[in-house]
């Protein structure tokens, strides 16, 4: 068994664990399973270009992200109708989608899974033909995403702490957006500071809208938010953060494999997976079938039964 993982190096949890120490890790979880791997630190923007050309010379069975969201979405967005197999190591802040694919966040733990895992072909959500693994904002998210970054960089602030100051800001320039939603022909106009179009489960869960969801990668959930001042978003934000969140009452929820969102500009600024990039208006959004394989564990494949299309061991 040949594995590619890709890290990025300027992930948080891998500077601040020291590349080395990530590397031994790596390499004794992954010899302990008969893992010929090969490891390789790239840069964020070749990340994907990378991937693509690990899988085109076809001399791994899988190729690996070792990382956060961010870096899982570059990697996999490379592999995209290669026919590779893709596999997620979380060690990001977050690690919304390995939670999703019910891969633990120890290392250790997650290698012994995966090399007895099973590869399944995973539905993935596109805006504009860009990959997103977990959600999709406009709006308020990408605003606080871009604030956050900016001081990141600039200030060398925490994550936690920069997220903190980004939301204040934003929310002194509280941004209201007027969007044209596009459904099955129907067009719904809509005055929101948010729009959120999201297809995983674990993240569901995390923003507390799992209730008024259809937790199924084979379709997109939609949420618009309802309030349209600071003080109602403030509220909805507090309200979330002890669960206490009612989303049917605060959120607009539509359910569809696909839609459009039209903005009055011809460009509107999109987080994709934390990131965040430029697009042009209006935004397709859509699901995609067979397009991404994924190396899930053995215990996961239930929930995927109808998209099992390979099963990996090490022997």
């Amino acid at each position: 068994m040949k594995w590619m993982i890709l890290l990025n190096g300027a992930a948080g949890t891998i500077l601040r664990s020291g590349g080395t120490t990530v590397n031994d890790q790596l390499q004794a979880a992954l010899s302990q399973h008969g893992i010929d791997a090969e490891l390789k630190s790239v840069e964020g923007d070749q990340l994907a270009a990378t991937a693509r050309d690990a899988a085109r010379r076809k001399r791994y069975d899988v190729i690996a992200a070792a990382g956060g969201d961010g870096t899982l979405n570059a990697v996999a967005s490379g592999l995209l109708d290669t026919g590779a197999t893709f596999a997620p190591l979380p060690l990001g802040t977050h690690n919304h989608f390995a939670k999703d694919m019910g891969i633990p966040l120890d290392l250790a733990e997650a290698i012994a899974l995966l090399a007895d895992g099973v590869t399944i072909d995973l539905p993935i959500g596109l805006v504009n033909d860009n990959l997103f693994l977990n959600f999709s904002g406009v709006g308020l998210h990408p605003r606080v995403v871009r604030h956050r970054d900016a001081q990141r960089s600039a200030l060398d602030r925490g994550k936690w702490t920069a997220m903190g100051v980004a939301f204040t800001r934003a929310m002194m320039r509280f941004p209201i957006i007027r969007v044209t939603l596009t459904v099955k022909g129907v067009r719904l106009r809509r005055a929101t500071p948010s729009v959120i179009v999201c297809n995983n489960a674990h993240q569901m869960e995390v923003f507390g809208v799992q209730a008024a969801s259809y937790p199924d990668r084979r379709v997109l959930n939609t949420y618009v938010a309802k309030p349209r001042g600071r003080t109602g978003m403030l509220w909805l934000m507090a309200k979330a953060s002890v669960g206490k969140l009612e989303p049917t009452a605060n959120f607009e929820v539509i359910v569809s494999p696909e839609l459009q969102v039209a903005t009055r500009g011809r460009t509107v600024r999109v987080s994709i997976d934390g990131e965040v990039i430029d697009c042009t208006s209006p935004l397709m959004y859509r699901v995609r079938q067979g397009a991404l394989k994924v190396l899930v564990p053995r215990e996961q494949a239930a929930r995927f039964e109808m998209n099992v299309v390979a099963t990996t061991t090490t022997t």
